[in-house]
């Protein structure tokens, strides 16, 4: 990055002195923010759906037919709990990839180290922390070689979106959703005599011959 002469006025604000290292800074970091999230997001969503997938395998061995689902585990009554674990573990992993989204300085190191520019973004931020010193010649020289270089720079080349299709969880995801389907659908029940009902309606639909008995106990002992 050459040296170029100030032609703004030292009493400029920072923020107008060096617009354009702002805007690029601003932008970097949304787009660092939404690959970040986009990329927990589908960790947490994928940890959810082999979640679910694990339940039903597990189910389907043991003879469990929980939230009401009657004998032959129809997949059905596993849609809810797939769909609602993994919409969640999506929402859990983008808040947490929020609260911890990256700063204005972050966002400056990044820039930086993709143009190879010495730094000048985050001195320029940092020169925007101090009003005193940004008025200074000095001061006033390297803003406007900052938001020179930065009027040259492409956010969407220093933080393409393309590493969020590439991260592991955002791969796993489909092959989590798929897994847990056809195993709802194609696994057969494991379990035989072990059969186990959550709910009355279901024991009632997997051991009828042990509602029959006891039915007959009740009334003998009527």
């Amino acid at each position: 990055m050459g040296s170029r002469l100030p032609s703004t006025d030292y009493n400029t604000p920072v923020t107008q002195a060096a617009p354009k290292v702002v805007q690029v800074l601003r932008t970097v970091r949304r787009r660092l923010t939404v690959v970040g999230m986009a990329s927990t997001a589908g960790t947490t969503a994928s940890i959810a759906a082999a979640g679910t997938l694990v339940g039903i395998v597990a189910a389907r061995t043991a003879g469990i037919y929980p939230w009401g689902i009657a004998q032959g585990g129809q997949f059905a009554g596993w849609l809810w709990p797939l769909a609602a674990g993994t919409i969640g573990g999506a929402a859990v992993g983008a808040l947490w990839a929020w609260s911890r989204r990256p700063t204005l300085r972050h966002a400056a190191w990044i820039a930086d180290q993709h143009h190879q520019t010495k730094d000048a973004l985050g001195t320029a931020l940092e020169l925007s922390q101090s009003p005193d010193v940004a008025t200074t010649p000095f001061a006033a020289m390297h803003l406007e070689n900052a938001d020179y270089a930065a009027s040259r720079m492409v956010p969407a080349s220093i933080v393409p979106m393309a590493p969020i299709a590439k991260a592991w969880g955002v791969r796993l995801l489909p092959i989590a959703v798929v897994g847990a389907i056809a195993a709802g659908v194609f696994m057969p029940d494991l379990g035989g005599s072990r059969r186990i009902a959550t709910t009355p309606e279901a024991f009632a639909a997997a051991k009828p011959e042990a509602v029959e008995a006891q039915a007959v106990r009740e009334v003998a002992q009527s």
